[in-house]
């Protein structure tokens, strides 16, 4: 697991801020490395390799506030597999 490509991946669609946006992606990656590793392995077969294709930014939505400020990282990776 690169967790630099994986930011270059996830903020493929951006123009502006694309290299602080990739720093910041992989900084938190590395910071949530076991967090990181779990949602890439969860998310590794070839249906689900499509969703990121198709939005980019999905790889960074479990350390974001995203679904609600009350839930735990583990928790939103268990949500977003189920839903996905």
């Amino acid at each position: 697991m690169n967790v630099v490509r994986m930011g270059i991946e996830a903020n493929v669609h951006k123009n502006k801020g694309k290299y602080k946006a990739i720093v910041k992606f992989a900084v938190r990656a590395l910071f949530y490395y076991s967090d990181t590793k779990k949602m890439n392995e969860n998310f590794s077969s070839v249906e689900r390799k499509l969703l990121f294709k198709k939005q980019p930014n999905f790889l960074s939505k479990f350390v974001t506030p995203y679904l609600c400020t009350d839930f735990s990282k583990k928790e939103k990776i268990e949500i977003l597999s189920k839903h996905y």
